[in-house]
């Protein structure tokens, strides 16, 4: 590299470097492209190199910086890189999936950068039919929306308590779903989470953590019998349990909650096999239309602590007899 005749490196079209002798000792000269000025400076070839090779290591990097694949491929998964984050990433699609997934709470790229999984993202795995249970780390703080959409074969999932939201439509038409447990650490069940569902079966209980139930958030989940409501809820969207035709009991504890959509439908709507309705010790508001057109309801169970009734909350109920 360093013999008698002279040799250029072009990196870029703006700079150009060369090397040639002069009085027995090399010199390095560095010119702007085309402008004809240089600078030159003599040095023990040695330190020359050594300088030479420093500063063009350095140029490299700035220009052609290393940029690590996003998203990147690991294990059947793919993960996307969360910008402005300390090594966490989202899970962000599939390849293949099939039988019983465990997502890992730590994976690394093709550069063994190691990164913490804190998401299961938008759409990541919906419409994953070959999927039949899934253990999610306690890494994970939140599930996106439609992330397991239309995984019809998906019979079990593992939800941990560090998720503190799940996204709209996330397990809509999972079919084959028998049961699903929702962490305390979830307050807002949002709008269609369990839509079509209609694997679920028994008892539905909404606990005391969970404030607001909107829009079609269990709709069309036929498998439930019986419904419990919470005391914390506080609003309820319309046709949120719509479709529900198994549930014949509905147990109601929730002291003041609103329907949402006064003006628009029951939370119930659709629910005509409802029998039996009783509002728990401390309720003390009925919500609009809460009982609208349950036509086979035949008991309603109303205790002294309740001091108001919203719009509708009786119309259509024509076989109420107590």
């Amino acid at each position: 590299m360093f013999g008698d005749t002279s040799e250029s490196i072009n990196r870029t079209s703006s700079l150009r470097f060369s090397i040639s002798p002069l009085h027995n000792q090399p010199i390095i000269k560095v010119g702007a492209h085309g402008n004809g000025g240089t600078t030159t400076v003599s040095r023990h070839v040695q330190n020359m190199r050594n300088k030479f090779l420093l500063f063009l290591l350095a140029f490299l990097s700035a220009t052609f910086p290393l940029v690590a694949e996003n998203p990147f491929f690991y294990d059947g998964l793919y993960y996307y890189i969360m910008p402005d984050s300390d090594h966490k990433v989202q899970v962000s699609g599939y390849v293949n999936i099939s039988g019983a997934l465990t997502i890992p709470s730590h994976v690394s790229n093709d550069n063994n950068t190691v990164f913490e999984v804190v998401e299961i993202g938008n759409h990541a795995l919906e419409g994953c039919t070959g999927l039949t249970s899934v253990n999610i780390p306690s890494s994970v703080k939140s599930i996106g929306a439609y992330s397991f959409s239309g995984c019809s074969n998906l019979a079990s999932i593992n939800i941990p308590t560090s998720v503190t939201s799940i996204g709209q439509y996330a397990f809509q038409n999972c079919g084959s779903l028998t049961s699903v447990n929702i962490p305390n650490s979830v307050t807002y069940i949002i709008k269609g989470v369990f839509k079509g569902c209609t694997g679920l079966t028994g008892d539905l209980t909404i606990h005391n953590s969970i404030t607001t139930i909107e829009e079609e958030a269990f709709a069309g989940c036929t498998g439930f019998t019986s419904l419990t409501i919470g005391e914390a809820v506080y609003g309820i969207n319309a046709s949120a349990f719509s479709g529900c035709t198994g549930i014949e009991t509905v147990r109601w504890n929730a002291k003041s909650a609103s329907n949402y959509n006064p003006d628009s439908s029951s939370p119930f709507y659709n629910n005509a096999s409802i029998k039996t309705f009783i509002l728990g010790e401390g309720v003390e508001h009925i919500p609009s239309r809460l009982f609208a057109y349950m036509s086979n309801l035949n008991s309603v169970t109303i205790p002294s602590t309740v001091t108001s009734i919203g719009d509708y909350a009786f119309t259509g109920c024509s076989g109420l007899t107590s």
